[in-house]
């Protein structure tokens, strides 16, 4: 295996059942006693992605020259975020590397999965919408251009439906495609601007604001919070350096801003359930704030993480899996407002031409 290993290495590619596939493959070998470095060498000969057999071949050489297996990770942020390497940093501390590694595996497989759910949710609606607006820019762009030739030869008074089709089609054929790639560049911008964690939390408070989308978002967040917190504390984490962990992974600026007020509230010599209570209930229910004093009253913090986790997995869900019976009706409203639009705009004008030849 080379040795002089180039450690940036572009990885935007892989995917989480990479890292799911990695971390179990390393959690088998280590439990059966194979030393570290040759655990490698065996992930590396099993894997046919270039890419990722580098990132193997780096992590080997790294080890095979002292360096502890975490540090080794945290020179590839790309592929493994800081709750991956922290993960693995804990089990290297106490001795429970193998016990960790399993944990890594089981969280990116629920989270992969939860995902998996919300994105194929999400999709339906959002085919349907992309092609009704293909279809519409289509249809303005090639067929109303020859239509509005057809309406100009009639003798007859075009009502104002027609007029206003002819208007879209005449600009739509002058503009239509500047529009089109005009949308794409700000759309392009928008999500570029999004990066931006003062542009992103501004949006998420918008967002939040819309009674059926602000429940999706907190119940997503908080799922992936909670399952973060109690795969944290599993394994044996303090409290104060699992909200850090936790602040890192979490995607929303939002929730960033309420992790930090829990981990002041903590550090500062607050109960968990004291620094909850500061958080607004529309973000943090009662129920999740009970549910986490009693945890911890119990001292078993983990496990009510994990139920909470469940629950607000299992509520998203049902969400998702509804959102396709809720939106479709809206959709089939307004594509057949759209398409009565059209048929009437072109029917009229030719019915008062027959009647006048009649």
């Amino acid at each position: 295996m080379k040795k002089n290993i180039n450690f940036n290495i572009s990885i935007d590619f892989i995917t989480s059942a990479d890292k799911v596939l990695f971390a179990e493959e390393l959690a088998v070998l280590l439990r059966s006693g194979m030393a570290l470095s040759e655990a490698m060498q065996v992930i590396y000969d099993g894997t046919k992605n270039n890419k990722i057999k580098k990132i193997i071949a780096s992590l080997q050489h790294a080890s095979e020259e002292g360096t502890e297996l975490s540090e080794a990770l945290a020179m590839h942020p790309n592929f493994f975020n800081s709750f991956f390497v922290n993960m693995v940093k804990i089990g290297e501390e106490s001795g429970t590397l193998v016990k960790n590694l399993g944990y890594i595996s089981d969280t990116l497989k629920k989270e992969k999965e939860f995902k998996g759910k919300v994105k194929g949710a999400l999709m339906y609606p959002m085919v349907i919408l992309g092609l009704a607006v293909v279809v519409g820019f289509g249809i303005a762009i090639f067929v109303l251009p020859k239509l509005t030739e057809l309406f100009s030869s009639l003798d007859v008074k075009l009502p104002l439906s027609t007029r206003v089709l002819i208007w879209v089609a005449d600009n739509a054929q002058v503009y239509g495609i500047p529009v089109f790639l005009g949308l794409v560049g700000i759309g392009f911008l928008f999500k570029m601007a999004l990066l931006k964690p003062k542009v992103r939390y501004f949006f998420e408070r918008v967002l939040f604001m819309i009674p059926a989308i602000s429940s999706f978002m907190r119940n997503y967040q908080l799922a992936s919070f909670s399952r973060n917190m109690s795969v944290m504390l599993k394994s044996g984490l303090p409290i104060g350096r699992a909200f850090e962990v936790v602040y890192g992974a979490t995607t929303s600026e939002v929730f960033k801003r309420y992790i930090i007020i829990m981990q002041n509230g903590v550090t500062k010599g607050m109960s968990l359930e004291e620094s909850v209570e500061q958080i607004p209930e529309k973000k943090f229910p009662p129920m999740t704030k009970r549910m986490i004093g009693v945890g911890e009253r119990s001292g078993s913090l983990s496990d009510s993480f994990s139920y909470l986790a469940d629950y607000y997995e299992e509520a998203t869900d049902n969400f998702t899996k509804n959102l396709g019976t809720i939106i479709e009706p809206f959709i089939l409203v307004l594509v057949g407002l759209v398409v009565g639009f059209i048929a009437m705009a072109i029917i009229t004008p030719i019915y008062n031409f027959t009647g006048q030849v009649q």
